[in-house]
């Protein structure tokens, strides 16, 4: 174990089944939400209509499952479901069932090449307001017809830091943006994404180089961030 602890600042909320493995690691682990999420209930009828139909539906944000599936009340539709690994394919097959899951990629912009190349006329895209514009650009471009439903709201909640920290957890690009609102960083602490979207909108902020996470997990990150400065510490 380390003479000094890792310290770490997570920009979203942690599982509680990361306790342990910050007690076992002895990690100053830090959470701070630098976002709400506000579900948007305006359009709980027209999804209930969906419900009825065969359709394909996408989903980038495990927030936009979330809010779905509240509005379905129970209802679980016979959708054709794409959406990116992590807890939001977690979340997506525990409500919709393994069969339904189509296809699974890494980011928005890998998931759009996947629904480009099976030739589908047209998606049901589950959003938020922040919503980047990868995927449905992408599908536009290649004649796909993209009908969006934003169902959740993300509200930016900057939060002056008052340390630092040798490492900085991102899970959203709406978490990036509200942190580099009000914060700046030295070129000692490293930055952490959960994926490539996120990666990207810290780029827009930071030249510093970016760890992205082996796969869309909160915890993996967690667990990925720990292991790097570990192995930072043995050298």
């Amino acid at each position: 174990m380390q003479k000094n602890k890792i310290s770490i600042l997570s920009t979203g909320d942690l599982s509680p089944a990361i306790s342990g493995l910050i007690q076992e690691n002895g990690v100053l682990l830090d959470a701070i939400a630098f976002t709400r999420i506000n579900a948007l209930t305006d359009a709980t009828e027209k999804i209930i209509g969906l419900a009825d139909k065969k359709l394909d539906v996408v989903f980038t944000s495990g927030n936009a499952v979330s809010a779905v599936t509240k509005m379905l009340r129970s209802k679980i539709p016979d959708w054709s479901v794409y959406t990116i690994a992590g807890n939001t394919w977690r979340a997506a097959e525990e409500y919709f069932g393994k069969k339904s899951i189509m296809a699974i990629a890494d980011d928005a912009s890998s998931l759009a090449d996947v629904i480009v190349g099976k030739k589908i006329p047209q998606v049901i895209f589950f959003c938020g307001n922040l919503r980047r514009d990868e995927l449905p650009s992408k599908l536009r471009e290649e004649g796909i017809l993209v009908e969006e439903y934003k169902v959740y709201e993300t509200m930016l909640t900057p939060q002056l830091l008052t340390r630092s920290y040798d490492g900085i957890l991102f899970f959203s690009p709406g978490a990036v943006e509200s942190f580099f609102s009000v914060n700046t960083l030295t070129t000692a602490t490293k930055l952490f994404a959960i994926g490539n979207t996120t990666a990207k909108a810290i780029k827009t902020f930071s030249d510093q180089e970016v760890i992205v996470a082996s796969r869309a997990d909160k915890d993996l990150l967690i667990r990925e961030a720990i292991q790097y400065f570990e192995s930072k510490a043995i050298k």
